[in-house]
């Protein structure tokens, strides 16, 4: 039977029992180095003593992926304060923005990852308060990942977070022993929950991907059972051959993925399992747990769904955020009758299961009233050029087609844009072709940010 936890040391102790079982893997200099249970908790305590001693009720943390990222992290919940993990790889400008809307008493980095001048910007974010830290649990802040405007803090609590990985446990079970390689940033709340927090509770052991350089050996290396993954590592890893041969478990989160890389997935006998969730649910509330259909989602244990008549997903959860962090206008606009109205446009279908068609940002109305989807039009689109860095957008009501390239040619790139517009309704042709300089504005997730085009 599944625990449900609803504080952190109560989670920790229960992990503790198993003193010399492992619990974190990672490495350095590829050497293989292994944390038990018995000292990840101590090092936890550790760093709880820490925080507690600096008396601060907010901590930042803008440390790479680590060991000493994730003792800060709970020892910082541990002792009360309010927490928020950041990508320490994010452009300058946008950790500044995170950092003044988070309003920390305290950053923990490596002076060595930023400039001098870089370092004098973060620490200009510092903010003195009056202590409020306390013997309850404290809080965490984990930023949206700025799809369709500039990321907002959202204010999740212990217990939530706790929530969302029962869930996912109920749907997906990670056993003892299971592996999973976390192969996404802890700052984004899917990569948290589901190769982090998940795998914690539930007895797995979880492993420390060293970054973007070593995704083709890493899977290799730590032989995962389970890995959480998004489409485009999914796409990379599976036509790099880079999957081991132990995966039994791909979990696919933050967008959907091409019917010809599920084809290839599911040839290799790995259980496939699509997730949704976001950042404002403490990640995810629907899992498929069904191979032969695995974008027909479950809803997970304690959550409720409504479609509005324009198709938008509205979800009751006890996962919900507990606001926009300092930003009450904005949460009291997300919020009706105790759902959480999501830009994210779906179906249930007869058995229950939540179906995900699209964004509503994703839908442009052209000056002649009708209806156009991007989204729907960039996977058309992206068969006949692969590998081409592209998107639809609107302009005065007519659609404008985005792209980048250093390789394509115009009369490459015109032959294909005809072929499109010979396929489409008078209104729904590509009026605007605008060749950019540099790649698009893309999320952590690989998600197009719409609203920068």
């Amino acid at each position: 039977m599944n625990i449900k936890f609803t504080k952190l040391n109560n989670m920790l102790t229960n992990r503790a029992i198993f003193e010399d079982y492992p619990c974190i893997k990672y490495l350095i200099d590829d050497k293989l180095v292994v944390i038990s249970n018995k000292e990840f908790f101590n090092n936890c305590l550790i760093y709880k003593k820490i925080v507690k001693e600096m008396g601060i009720s907010s901590l930042a943390i803008l440390l790479p992926k680590s060991p000493e990222l994730i003792y800060y992290f709970l020892g910082s919940i541990l002792a009360g304060s309010r927490t928020c993990l950041i990508d320490n790889t994010e452009p300058i400008e946008k950790i500044e923005q995170m950092l003044r809307t988070f309003q920390p008493q305290y950053i923990a980095k490596n002076n060595d990852d930023f400039s001098a001048d870089e370092n004098l910007s973060i620490e200009n974010t510092l903010v003195n308060k009056t202590n409020i830290n306390s013997a309850s649990e404290g809080d965490a802040v984990f930023f949206t990942s700025g799809t369709s405007g500039p990321a907002k803090g959202v204010l999740l609590s212990a217990s939530s977070l706790l929530a969302s990985a029962y869930n996912g446990q109920e749907m997906l079970p990670c056993h003892d022993g299971d592996v999973v390689l976390s192969l996404l940033p802890f700052s984004h709340i899917y990569g948290f929950i589901c190769t982090f927090l998940w795998p914690l509770c539930y007895g797995g052991i979880i492993c420390l991907g060293r970054g973007m350089r070593s995704l083709l050996t890493d899977p290799k290396i730590f032989s995962p059972t389970i890995l959480p993954i998004i489409p485009s590592l999914a796409t990379f890893l599976l036509l790099h051959d880079a999957l081991d041969e132990n995966i039994k478990t791909i979990l696919i989160g933050a967008g959907p993925l091409s019917e010809n890389i599920i084809r290839l997935i599911k040839k290799k006998n790995i259980i496939l399992s699509f997730g949704y969730g976001l950042t404002e649910t403490s990640s995810g509330v629907a899992i498929s747990v069904n191979n032969s259909d695995p974008l027909a989602m479950a809803k997970c244990p304690g959550n409720e769904f409504k479609i509005e008549e324009d198709g938008r997903i509205l979800i009751k959860s006890n996962t919900v955020m507990l606001g926009y962090f300092n930003d009450a206008k904005s949460t009291s606009q997300v919020m009706k009758d105790g759902y959480f109205i999501t830009n994210d446009i779906g179906f249930i279908d007869k058995n229950g299961c939540l179906h995900i068609s699209g964004r509503t940002d994703d839908i442009i109305i052209l000056e002649n009233g009708t209806k156009f989807n991007c989204a729907k039009a960039e996977e058309d689109f992206q068969k006949q050029m692969p590998y081409l860095d592209f998107a639809f957008a609107e302009s005065n009501g007519k659609i404008k087609f985005v792209y980048y390239s250093k390789d394509v040619s115009k009369l490459e790139m015109d032959k294909y844009i005809n072929a499109f517009n010979s396929s489409q309704p008078i209104y729904s042709k590509i009026s605007i072709i605008e060749k950019l300089e540099h790649p698009l504005y893309r999320t952590k997730t690989n998600k197009i940010q719409r609203y920068k085009l």
